[in-house]
């Protein structure tokens, strides 16, 4: 599996960005790319995706958890974007389960789980 170069910057903006989805899934809500980028300052609302939004994705794919990022959506259609790829069932099941996960149960994550995808 190919590794990723991540900084220690990004790192610290994509463990923000986790944080605060598991805050949106313990409160079962979602949030726009943009109120993310406000709320972390986490890279530019346009790239957030693909520099943080991606190694949580896979992440949580790798551990079979739930779909955490199902919970950005846009502001326009209230959805997840284009780039998300939802399980089998779709992203509505998909942020069911993540809003019913127990996500203070995980240990935080680390610089390697961001890397290896």
């Amino acid at each position: 599996m190919p590794r990723r170069y991540v900084d220690e910057k990004t790192f610290e903006e994509i463990k923000g960005v986790f944080a605060e989805l598991v805050d949106c899934a313990t409160r079962r809500r979602t949030t726009t790319y943009k109120e993310l980028h406000r709320k972390t300052g986490a890279a530019n609302p346009r790239s957030i995706g693909r520099t943080h939004l991606d190694p949580i994705f896979h992440f949580c794919r790798r551990n079979a958890l739930p779909g955490l990022t199902s919970l950005v959506v846009t502001k326009k259609y209230g959805e997840p974007s284009d780039g998300y790829e939802p399980s089998a069932a779709g992203w509505e099941a998909d942020q069911q389960a993540a809003y019913e996960y127990d996500w203070q149960a995980l240990p935080p994550i680390t610089v390697e789980d961001v890397r290896a995808f």
